[in-house]
């Protein structure tokens, strides 16, 4: 993680010189940088074995409801639970970033861009964060992805009131990102739910944002889990929670929630990322210690080709179709 570290101040200090350079913010710029690698990873990804757009949710269903048949008839006090990426897999685009990370710029201003054009970074303290990023130097945007963002936004919102900008995401979620959330996602989470299944979200995102969609999802925010930063009070502080919910990250994060769960039982997953998520998708389609011999099921959605060899066990589907279509 020291590495790591020392990379995000380097990355983050060339962001910030090329904002102040063009008259971008930094959240804009870091945005335009992280997006412009993964959209060019999205257009060269050949959409193989995932069959048309939106054709395939009563078969994701139907496969997830078999598992739960058997974990139910071995261990009747079972509790079933899905667990969810949120960017990308169920919102198209970023809450944070924003929608020009993904293969449609300019979509939408993520909620860091948002908040920040809102006041909740005063100017000072803005140009404060933006002066000690640019004390590095250039070591090239973009190398490690989403996880350079976090420390990123947790510099430019530490000090401001977590119940405010919850309420203000909430409204965003209302105004804006409702319409962009996937409908052939949004079926499937609510299918499973109305069938008993718990569904969970982990998020790389700021758990601030990530819990502003709680209503728009139709979930408890208790089930909404992001990247989280101690509190002191109501006042939000620059410390990260461990684990971050990235790559094995978001593996820890499930096992935390699985094994506070009386009778909890990991029967799905969902995401749009190997990277981030294939991980976790494996943890449950590998997961040797389900009752009555189940076997979980991954869903990878609008992942492109499948690299890496554990991505034979996961289901690949093709969701474009929006609520707001």
């Amino acid at each position: 993680m020291k590495g790591r570290g020392i990379l995000f101040v380097l990355t983050a200090a060339a962001i910030a010189v090329c904002a102040v350079a063009d008259g971008l913010s930094p959240v804009a710029r870091f945005a335009q940088a992280l997006g412009g690698r993964l959209a060019g990873e999205a257009a060269s990804a050949p959409r193989e074995n995932e069959g048309a757009p939106d054709t395939r949710t009563a078969e994701v269903v139907a496969a997830v409801l078999a598992t739960v048949a058997k974990v139910k008839a071995a261990q009747p006090d079972a509790v079933p639970m899905a667990f969810w990426d949120f960017d990308g897999t169920i919102l198209k685009g970023d809450i944070t970033l924003g929608g020009e990370w993904l293969d449609t710029p300019k979509l939408y201003k993520g909620l860091a861009e948002r908040a920040v054009e809102e006041g909740f970074c005063p100017a000072a303290e803005r140009d404060a964060v933006w002066r000690r990023f640019a004390e590095g130097g250039d070591d090239g945007a973009g190398r490690l992805g989403r996880l350079l963002l976090v420390p990123f936004v947790s510099g430019l919102f530490a000090g401001q009131s977590y119940s405010r900008l919850l309420a203000f995401g909430e409204a965003e979620c209302t105004r804006v990102y409702r319409k962009w959330l996937f409908a052939s996602s949004l079926e499937v989470l609510r299918a499973l739910e109305a069938a008993g299944v718990e569904n969970h979200i982990i998020s790389a995102s700021p758990e601030v944002f990530v819990k502003s969609a709680a209503a728009m999802l139709g979930l408890p925010p208790g089930r909404i889990n992001g990247t989280r930063l101690e509190l002191d009070g109501d006042a939000i502080t620059s410390r990260i929670v461990r684990p971050i919910p990235y790559g094995s990250g978001k593996t820890d994060v499930l096992r935390g929630i699985v094994a506070a769960r009386k009778g909890g039982v990991p029967v799905a997953a969902f995401g749009n990322s190997y990277a981030a998520d294939g991980d976790f998708l494996s943890y449950v389609a590998g997961n040797a210690e389900l009752p009555g011999g189940a076997v979980g099921v991954a869903v990878m959605i609008n992942g492109g080709s499948a690299a890496p060899s554990s991505a034979a066990r996961f289901m690949r589907v093709c969701h474009e179709r929006l609520v707001g279509d």
